[in-house]
């Protein structure tokens, strides 16, 4: 791989579950590039959202580095936002809905596989089933209390007045328990564990085309010799369509390395078992297995620990039991951003707190420089390959 600066990128941005499109993601690199400039040094103007005749929306960044070197990068949107929008329900009922149908996929067709994830990495155990057991625990906890208001009322004053004092308190605790989850957001994570359980088992149509567009796309942009560096990011549940569509691009193309331009990916708060441990994802796993075994690019994958809603830090090839002949250039170096590193210690205890704002850490500018640093990744002069030469 060339070791020259990069002096023109293109962006392929594959955003997570979340019904906010490519203007919300523009505004929040733009806010944050201007933040980090005073962390790294970086000058980064962010040029205004524009969408091109077929229909990609996306924006300019220019960067220069404390050398002076300049870099051109065009960050581009795959947007999804509107398959998303048809399947976030927006009703209490229809997220207590969609839950019961993500577990109950989940526990019919792979079992043995949250067996597995229970014997790897048992914290995220907790996560996985954080929204059904919070539901349990609040409905259960309200009956319970219904129960005893309607035993001690009957014994005093008869069983009418009984049922209403049960009737009250089951209302009052369905509401408070509704409440407590707005603010906690675990119905997030039941849309999340829903939709990617629907795309494995019965598959989502809108989804599979999108993925075709995608690596259609990506072999465009490999085509363009002025560009230095195509970088694929997968945010999320992005990290996911990111290595589907690259998956299925590498079946039709090459995997030999090029000169120009490079091809880089980078999946940050991966969640790429929540799909690849699915017994029905096997072309998905196949592409996994193209992805490594590729000398044409190279993938570095950035999750934290401290992101309950990522699979940090644990090959998710080998987790999801991915047959390879051979580990090439591709397979995946894994590295922590270090998150408590780039912040003060009030402030990200702070952080710790809010367990969304922790899985979106990965976007957004730092207190301190460090070597994960999104805007010097995405828009600085160094490849991705250089910036984490040190992982194997």
């Amino acid at each position: 791989m060339s070791a020259s600066p990069v002096r023109r990128r293109h962006v392929l941005f594959f955003g997570g579950f979340d019904p906010k499109g490519a203007a919300w993601y523009h505004g929040l690199y733009r806010r944050h590039a201007a933040q980090q400039a005073a962390v790294n040094g970086m000058q980064i103007e962010v040029g205004p959202r524009r969408r091109d005749a077929e229909g990609r929306q996306g924006w300019e960044v220019q960067a220069q580095s404390t050398t002076g070197e300049g870099c051109t990068t065009m960050f581009e949107i795959a947007a999804w936002d509107e398959v998303v929008r048809r399947y976030w329900p927006r009703s209490s009922a229809g997220v207590l809905r969609e839950m019961i149908v993500g577990y109950g996929l989940m526990l019919r067709h792979a079992p043995g596989e949250v067996l597995k994830v229970w014997r790897v990495l048992p914290q995220r155990i907790f996560a996985l089933f954080y929204p059904l057991l919070f539901f349990v625990a609040g409905f259960a906890a309200t009956a319970l209390l219904a129960l005893l208001a309607w035993l001690g009322v009957d014994a005093f004053f008869g069983v009418w007045p009984a049922r209403v004092a049960a009737a009250g308190v089951t209302v009052a605790g369905v509401m408070t328990v509704l409440r407590l989850e707005r603010r906690l957001d675990t119905s997030l994570l039941a849309r999340i564990y829903a939709f990617v359980s629907r795309c494995a088992v019965w598959g989502v149509p809108d989804i599979d085309r999108m993925i075709e567009v995608s690596a259609a796309r990506l072999r465009e942009l490999l085509q363009d010799p002025d560009t230095d560096e195509v970088l694929v990011v997968g945010f999320s549940v992005g990290s996911i369509l990111a290595t589907h569509a690259l998956g299925r691009m590498l079946a039709d193309e090459a995997s030999a390395p090029r000169q120009k331009p490079t091809l880089a990916l980078i999946t940050l708060g991966n969640c790429i078992p929540l799909y690849g441990l699915f017994p029905q994802a096997v072309e998905y796993r196949k592409g996994l297995a193209r992805i490594a075994q590729s000398d044409r690019l190279v993938w570095v994958d950035v999750s934290s620990p401290s992101d309950w809603g990522s699979f940090p830090l644990i090959d998710p090839l080998a987790l999801c039991e991915v047959p390879l002949t051979r580990r090439g250039r591709g397979a995946p170096r894994l590295s922590s951003p270090r998150f408590h590193t780039l912040f003060a210690e009030e402030d990200y205890r702070r952080m710790l707190s809010d367990k969304h704002a922790m899985h979106m850490l990965y976007l957004m500018s730092t207190q301190k420089p460090g070597r994960y640093d999104y805007f010097a990744i995405t828009a600085g002069c160094e490849r991705l390959e250089q910036r984490y030469a040190k992982l194997k």
